[in-house]
């Protein structure tokens, strides 16, 4: 048995919570998934989520905090806790599918804003409230038992061991981002969780067995400091956990412009930001050896301040706004992507973290009850990080801009500077020149208007959860486009014919379509071609992003007014959302190029997602899937081919275009055979051309259409399949775009004479004049052969 007093025993106890700082982490990332499937995976959605996480670890931290001195022995009520979250941990997954069944549903999906995010909120809170709460109440039993084993007034082992626990959190982002997500699972990465939970849970039991039995904390009782003393130290603490979160959002934002927003890239910097607060704490635990709480309060609150606007410079320096994107794999990558992210966030973040260790240390000195200390400031720093990241995502950057943002937490430390201590006059000086600096950044941070391409201008930006939205004009080639976040294009004028026939397509290879749903609305140019078919009855749009859908306004010369026809319903939600709660059924449903690797879009080319999709089609109804072959590898792509075939009993496969470059093709699924009519086909693009609509070089006629033809995907049992519990094209896509294994080019060319001209034709049957499949395949080689160097236009972004 381990000595209660010995140090090898308080390793032994900071192991313990280093690992349960990691299954925390990953607890939180697979929870978010899975609610997500629930709630749907938009902007707010995702905040009730986390602001119910968040209030459960405060109820943890305040319950824990207040009961722990009267425990005689809180070490085994630790390991209790650790496994009464392992226990409730397993129960989630089931008490999600039974929401999902239960007639609550439709409060958690009403159509009114105010009952709909309470009804998630409670829901996301009953489910993981338990857990959430025995996470929080981890801290202050452990640093109760610590304490009275350290037999000192100071809070250093406490302190040490919180350091350890943020630390495993770093190691369990790192670990659900990067391996358990992919490898293992979504639900199976929170059941590895929480065995991870259950060991802690018994090693804390056993080593409780010679814990020392007391009533109470060791140390002699100090007077209770007056409310006028704590609360500084009070309105500290809730400014660490506010502007600690508000900036995470921020520098998230930050950095969506420079890089490729994928899982890796959110992961990356989230662990970067807690690794800075392990860091942190650490150094508080060493230094409050040596100076007063008030003194290091004072100076950490500056360097806190003056770091934010360095960091932007620093960010400049990196970056100069360009698209980071370290080519090698995904090692060289998450490597490049991590050291640039260090370089920004590390400094600022790290004085962030010694914050709360101080506060804990100041509060501590008048009062001999640990939860005065450590839970209930750590509650107060609990609730206002979620606020703070509710505020930054939809308040204060929305409102006052990225800058403006870090502006406000950069003035709020320096501020906060003022209140502890007095300053010598040199250093009033010090203070008001870094109030200044602060100042000076944030009027000459680049704005959204200066960070564009030689000849264009920004006709209209919008700041959202989402990132930065922008209608670009291009003066020179007189193109105007839809850009997220500076480098991805969601659509341009100048690729008009493109983004149409990604509509044109789908809606001929029906014989009369009535109701058309269109998933992404983008420049809405590809869901205006439906108001060009006068068979239209009925037409749908899905999109996700609100200032998209006001964005898509700037666009009514190309997309023919389309919000303002009366034929068309455009729907803010999440598309599979959408379509998984939706009770239509629809002719044509077409999913619009996403790009697979960003957060969460994985999953609408999962099983399950086609499963839905094909529920919605009526009969004879068809499902096109548009990928973009330059976004993903020979591998992603079979697999969300296979996936389809898994549901659909027939899939085909037609080429968007030729372009080598930016080549596009489209998976139509369907319950029954496409049979095209070559004079109904005739007559209906003849009436394109009446109607003075652009022709399209690919499309002018029915033989043009069968000439796009590429042949049947036939399900392989054998093969991988992309499912909500595997989203693994969502994890895959991002590594074949850093390693450059793209279908394009001579990759592509090489697939085609591999692969896709082996397929059978089966799928497509000719009415009246028959088409000659085989002969058009050769063609298609021809075609890919001549064009695949080359460029055919203005094309989407990457």
């Amino acid at each position: 048995m381990v000595p209660s007093s010995s140090p090898l025993r308080v390793m032994l106890l900071c192991l313990l919570f280093f690992l349960s700082g990691a299954a925390g982490l990953i607890y939180e990332i697979s929870w978010a998934r899975q609610i997500g499937l629930l709630f749907g995976h938009t902007a707010r959605a995702a905040a009730v989520v986390l602001f119910g996480y968040f209030c459960g670890l405060t109820f943890g931290y305040l319950l824990a905090g207040q009961l722990a001195p009267r425990l005689k022995r809180p070490l085994r009520w630790y390991g209790w806790v650790e496994l009464l979250v392992a226990g409730w941990a397993l129960l989630v997954p089931l008490l999600l599918a039974g929401i999902s069944r239960s007639p609550v549903v439709p409060l958690i999906h009403h159509s009114s804003e105010w009952v709909r995010e309470p009804a998630r909120f409670l829901a996301a809170s009953l489910i993981l409230l338990p857990a959430t709460i025995g996470l929080g109440a981890t801290l202050p039993l452990l640093a109760e038992h610590l304490w009275r084993r350290g037999r000192e007034e100071s809070l250093r082992l406490p302190t040490i061991a919180y350091s350890a626990n943020t630390a495993g959190a770093v190691v369990g982002v790192v670990l659900a981002t990067f391996v358990f997500i992919l490898w293992i699972g979504v639900t199976s990465s929170s059941y590895l969780a929480a065995t991870i939970s259950a060991l802690v849970g018994v090693a804390a039991w056993l080593l409780s067995a010679n814990e020392p039995v007391a009533v109470a904390s060791v140390a002699e009782p100090h007077p209770t400091p007056s409310s006028h003393d704590s609360r500084p130290w009070l309105w500290l603490v809730a400014a660490s956990g506010f502007g600690a979160l508000v900036l995470e959002v921020a520098y998230t934002a930050l950095f969506a412009m420079v890089l490729h927003n994928s899982v890796y890239t959110f992961g990356a910097i989230l662990a970067v930001f807690l690794l800075g607060l392990a860091v942190g704490a650490f150094l508080a635990a060493c230094l409050l050896e040596r100076v007063v709480a008030e003194r290091l309060a004072r100076w950490c609150c500056l360097a806190a301040g003056v770091s934010i606007p360095v960091s932007l410079a620093v960010f400049w320096l990196v970056t100069r706004f360009d698209y980071v994107a370290p080519r090698g794999g995904l090692v060289v990558y998450a490597t490049g992507v991590l050291g640039v992210v260090a370089a920004v966030v590390l400094v600022p973040s790290t004085l962030l973290g010694m914050l709360l260790p101080i506060c804990w240390s100041a509060l501590h000195r008048g009062n001999s009850r640990l939860g005065v200390a450590i839970g209930s400031p750590t509650a107060i720093n609990s609730l206002a990080g979620a606020l703070g990241a509710l505020a930054a995502s939809f308040v204060i950057l929305p409102w006052l801009g990225l800058w403006g943002g870090f502006l406000v937490v950069a003035f709020l430390f320096v501020s906060l500077a003022t209140r502890f201590g007095s300053w010598s006059r040199p250093a009033r000086w010090g203070v008001a020149g870094a109030a200044g600096g602060v100042l000076l950044v944030a009027i000459f941070a680049p704005e959204r208007g200066q960070i564009v391409e030689k000849h264009e201008r920004v006709v209209r930006g919008w700041r959202s959860p989402y990132g930065w939205i922008d209608v670009v004009d291009n003066e020179k080639t007189g193109s105007r486009r839809l850009r997220q976040n500076i480098f991805y294009s969601m659509g341009s004028t100048g690729s008009f014919t493109d983004e149409s026939r990604q509509g044109r397509i789908p809606l001929l290879l029906h014989p009369s379509p009535r109701k058309v749903l269109f998933l992404g609305l983008a420049t809405g140019i590809t869901a205006s071609e439906g108001l060009r078919h006068p068979e239209i009855e009925r037409l749908e749009v899905v999109e996700l992003i609100p200032e998209v859908v006001e964005a898509a306004g700037y666009f009514a010369g190309s997309n023919g007014d389309l919000l303002e026809n009366e034929r068309v319903e455009v729907h803010v939600n999440d598309a599979r959302h959408h379509l998984l709660l939706s009770d239509q059924t629809f002719d044509v449903i077409v999913s619009d190029l996403f790009v697979p690797w960003e957060s969460q879009t994985g999953y609408l080319y999962t099983v399950e997602h086609y499963r839905s999709a094909r529920a919605r089609l009526a009969p004879g109804g068809l499902f096109c899937q548009w990928i973009a072959l330059w976004q993903v590898s020979q591998r992603e792509f079979e697999m969300i081919a296979n996936s389809m075939a898994a549901v659909f009993p027939h899939v085909t496969l037609w080429w968007g275009n030729f372009d080598g470059r930016w080549p596009v093709i489209a998976l139509v699924g369907s319950n029954d055979v496409i049979h095209l009519d070559a004079a109904g086909l005739d007559e209906r693009l003849e009436h394109f051309r009446r109607d003075h609509v652009e022709r399209d070089p690919l499309l002018r006629s029915s033989s043009s259409l069968a000439d796009l033809f590429i042949g049947d995907w036939s399900f392989d049992a054998a093969g991988t399949l992309n499912t909500d519990e595997h989203p693994r094209v969502e994890f895959l896509a991002p590594i074949a775009n850093a390693t450059g294994r793209k279908l394009t080019e001579r990759e592509l060319l090489s697939y085609f004479r591999d692969t896709l001209c082996h397929l059978v034709q089966e799928g497509v049957k000719s009415t009246g004049r028959p088409f000659d499949f085989d002969a058009r395949r050769r063609r298609q080689q021809i075609l890919l052969e001549s064009w695949s160097f080359e460029s055919s236009g203005d094309s989407e972004g990457e």
